[in-house]
């Protein structure tokens, strides 16, 4: 033996290599990742505070990035185009349609998208006194209430608002343009009948193609008028809705009894009837009798929305036993 040791001369070859030249993503980072979600947020650009940090506190899902979407200064109808269409260009799986008056919890989002349905609203009520759910599980019937006394559960509707609204793209590519419209009066089966709002003609169109509409009534939103302060929401430990003035140390309540008694499920029946019919008047029976009302009487205004007018009536809880 010589005494010599041979060597074997290493190479360490890197794990990866990296592109000589690196692409730019065409939306930024978040919108390359699969499972991307658009956050439409159509705004007169007037934000009110609570706004913005409930919307810097809202959580994601692990592996979803949040590409955020804001049109300013477009009536309602356009900006909600203008948004599905930015969410297709980019290829986007969902599209979260955020009220700029509408404060979420801060696992809405991930609340939504847990459920896997094609649409899904969070649970939103009107800016009034007293306060009604923006859900509808028949048009022209007034709102849907039964669920107060076991909220958290998902239901299956007919129509609702967009105040915290996830709905998958693939919803979009089936249904033709425009997927939103303000329509003052439409034609149904040959006969003419009542407007639509761009929230409830685009849920009488998904419903048209096939497509069924949810609202998680564990999801409880909070509706801010910024002019006036007031914030109209639902209260679960009383369950009834609720709002509250600006310096008020107590929740207001009205406890209303609704004429519309509609089984769960939702029928196959009644979402064609939803389809074929729409009575003019989306308020019709609204507020049609009270069983208790426990605080501030005199300031309760009923507003009943006639066909072809915006006028609004005011009365008494007294005035009606006349």
């Amino acid at each position: 033996m010589s005494g010599q040791a041979n060597f074997v001369e290493w190479k360490e070859e890197p794990l990866f290599k990296l592109p000589e030249k690196l692409e730019e993503p065409k939306y930024g980072l978040r919108g390359e990742f699969k499972q991307g979600v658009l956050v439409g947020i159509p705004t007169y650009g007037h934000v009110d505070i609570d706004f913005a940090l409930n919307l810097l506190r809202t959580v994601a899902p692990v592996n979803c990035h949040p590409y955020y979407f804001v049109v300013r200064g477009k009536p309602l109808d356009e900006a909600l185009n203008m948004i599905v269409r930015k969410a297709l260009e980019m290829d986007a799986d969902y599209v979260y349609f955020r009220e700029d008056d509408v404060l979420t919890p801060v696992d809405a989002l991930e609340r939504l998208m847990a459920l896997d349905v094609d649409i899904v609203s969070a649970t939103c009520f009107s800016k009034q006194k007293p306060p009604y759910p923006i859900i509808l599980k028949s048009f022209g019937g007034g709102p849907y209430t039964e669920w107060y006394d076991e909220p958290g559960k998902p239901i299956q509707v007919v129509g609702t608002g967009l105040g915290a609204t996830l709905v998958k793209t693939k919803v979009f590519k089936k249904i033709p343009p425009p997927w939103f419209k303000v329509v003052h009066r439409m034609k149904i089966n040959g006969k003419i009948v009542g407007g639509m709002t761009a929230d409830l003609y685009f849920c009488w169109k998904a419903l048209r193609y096939g497509f069924n509409i949810w609202v998680d009534t564990g999801c409880l939103c909070a509706h801010k008028d910024f002019y006036t302060g007031t914030i109209y929401f639902f209260d679960p430990t009383v369950k009834l809705p609720a709002w509250r003035d600006p310096g008020d140390a107590q929740n207001k309540y009205v406890v209303p009894v609704y004429r519309n008694k509609l089984a769960e499920p939702l029928p196959d029946d009644a979402k064609e009837q939803a389809v074929q019919e729409f009575v003019p008047s989306l308020l019709k029976d609204l507020l049609s009798d009270w069983a208790q009302v426990t605080e501030n009487k005199d300031e309760i205004i009923l507003r009943i929305q006639k066909r072809g007018s915006t006028t609004a009536e005011e009365q008494t809880p007294d005035s009606r036993a006349t």
